[in-house]
């Protein structure tokens, strides 16, 4: 099973409160493990609530393009999603503007095949997308 953004989300969130519970059973270290669990609490709460996550900022893969990163952080997952076709179409549209332009077979099927690549890696980035924690 592949690790999604979603798993990776929560098993920091639990690993850090039972951190945090750790540190709450010593009197020495009581307040900081008290304030953790609180802070990762109040976290989770805005999470559910806004639909955001700030653990899949972090533990995204790089490589989305810069309006994609923007309207993550400015409009959620229907404007990250949005960027991310945009980028795609855009790639995929010029690969076969070349392939149609293209004056031999080779050089055609090249194009051809990296619309196909393209079209398979927005299919996955996107799956991956909807199914994200924010």
């Amino acid at each position: 099973m592949p690790d999604s953004l979603e798993r990776k989300a929560s098993a920091l969130n639990g690993l850090i409160i039972v951190g945090a519970c750790a540190l709450g059973a010593f009197e020495a270290t009581r307040p900081w493990g008290v304030s953790i669990a609180i802070f990762m609490g109040a976290g989770l709460i805005f999470s559910g609530w806004a639909n955001f996550c700030g653990w899949y900022r972090i533990l995204s893969p790089r490589g989305l393009s810069r309006s994609s990163q923007t309207a993550f952080w400015i409009g959620g997952r229907e404007a990250h999603l949005t960027g991310l076709n945009d980028q795609y179409n855009a790639q995929i549209s010029e690969a076969t503007k070349l392939a149609n332009e293209s004056t031999s077979d080779v050089e055609k099927n090249k194009h051809l095949d990296q619309v196909h690549r393209l079209r398979a890696e927005h299919q996955m980035k996107r799956k991956e997308l909807e199914h994200a924690v924010y």
